[in-house]
């Protein structure tokens, strides 16, 4: 589709670095945490890096629903909060309202 991805040869910059860069490109950030996260056209992973309160920061006009981990099923709205376990991985396809 109309993807675009972004390669580094540079590797363990901060993450305030990547949110800099990614907010110069205008690309959208799912998140303001710590934890890794692998996106796709239409999938998130949230890999807890820490147990505890947890959301994602969707695209407007759309929704996610969880397709692995304890919230399969689950449909949330930007922001929603959920309870993660640490060495947890939480996957949500992203869908359009």
């Amino acid at each position: 589709g109309n993807s675009v991805h972004y390669f580094s040869t540079l590797v363990n910059l901060p993450n305030l670095v990547y949110r800099k860069i990614a907010a110069d490109a205008g690309v959208h950030c799912f998140n303001n945490g710590d934890d890794p996260m692998w996106i796709g056209n239409d999938v998130v992973f949230l890999h807890a890096k820490t147990g505890g309160e947890k959301s994602i920061i969707l695209p407007p006009g759309t929704r996610m629903r969880g397709i692995i981990g304890p919230y399969k099923g689950k449909v949330f709205a930007s922001g929603d909060k959920w309870q993660a376990d640490a060495a947890l991985t939480y996957g949500f396809i992203v869908e359009r309202k």
